[in-house]
């Protein structure tokens, strides 16, 4: 199935990729019945769509702000740098940005690397600008630091923020068009899916990622399976290993680990997850991805979509296609 004439493709029923379709039903009745604002919903299985749907007025083909699951496009623009040897997880990222820095740059912050920013290990226990700052980069590196990097997990969209700002730098471009040719355009990536910038004009891949359900269904299925798609290799395999694998603790806040901007399932899988309940959990053990787009921002913390999503659809996953 791994031809990729069938990539991506929906399947005849979600039975044949051994899904009840009942199991799907009944999530759905579950988002309903606890009024859940979810606007889109893809499942995919063994490389095809097992099933889909969407709330209107939203549709496959209209483009949804992604918020933090961009954060994980973000590193995937590192990776592709790491790859063409521009740019190494030992860098000092202080070192690309000699026009950012206070003539007294703390030690903290200088020694900051961009592994540090991509599990989120950054000197800063919370992310260094407003909304009002004129230049977000520029703050990151004029902060007083709280402590030294490398040390703990401390959920910082600057660091994000930052590794954007030096692939751009190095790449002479977008975010998005820089990863183009290599990968998004491979994988059927929208062409015109886009990025909010930050106020200096980088692309704000913290939280600004705008395309659609499919989409993000794409880039996650790639990842989930090291980087090819069908017989193509898209992606490095070996810096997605690193970036889908836990590589900080973070399990003080009932996590499970985290990647370079990428987090770890309890079931051995990894996720791209962002503000408001947008979704893809991809476990690479069952050949399943489960993604949706939503808006539960201001929603009782009780309306967790991975919650019914564990209770009403991974425990039903078989090995075998099931009868009709």
């Amino acid at each position: 199935d791994m031809g990729s004439g069938k990539m991506f493709t929906t399947a005849p029923s979600p039975e044949s990729l051994g899904i009840p379709s009942r199991a799907i039903l009944n999530f759905l009745q579950r988002i309903d019945s606890e009024r859940i604002c979810t606007h889109g919903f893809l499942l995919v299985r063994r490389n095809r769509i097992a099933a889909e749907g969407y709330w209107a007025p939203w549709s496959a083909d209209r483009k949804h702000r992604m918020y933090s699951v961009s954060k994980s496009f973000a590193s995937l623009g590192v990776g592709l740098m790491i790859d063409e040897g521009k740019l190494s997880l030992d860098d000092r990222v202080a070192d690309y940005f000699p026009d950012k820095l206070p003539e007294k740059l703390h030690p903290w912050v200088a020694a900051c690397t961009v592994r540090d920013l991509l599990r989120m290990s950054t000197a800063h226990s919370s992310t260094s600008y407003g909304s009002r700052d004129p230049d977000w980069v520029w703050t990151f590196f004029n902060k007083t630091p709280s402590h030294p990097p490398g040390t703990i997990f401390a959920y910082d969209t600057a660091a994000t923020v930052v590794l954007t700002a030096t692939v751009e730098r190095l790449a002479g471009k977008p975010l998005l068009d820089y990863m183009r040719p290599r990968f998004l355009d491979r994988i059927g990536f929208s062409a015109d899916a886009w990025c909010i910038r930050t106020p200096e004009g980088v692309s704000w891949a913290g939280s600004g990622i705008i395309c659609t359900l499919r989409d993000l269904a794409r880039a996650a299925l790639a990842c989930m399976n090291g980087g090819m798609w069908g017989e193509e290799r898209v992606y490095p395999e070996e810096y997605l290993r690193a970036a889908t694998a836990k590589q900080i603790d973070n399990t003080i806040r009932g996590n499970c680990g985290y990647g370079y901007q990428f987090w770890r399932e309890k079931e051995n899988g990894f996720s791209f997850r962002g503000m408001g309940s947008q979704y893809a959990l991809c476990f690479p053990d069952k050949a399943f991805q489960f993604t949706c787009i939503s808006d539960t921002q201001g929603a009782p913390a009780g309306s967790a979509i991975p919650d019914v999503m564990r209770e009403e659809l991974y425990p039903h996953l078989s090995d075998a296609p099931l009868p009709e």
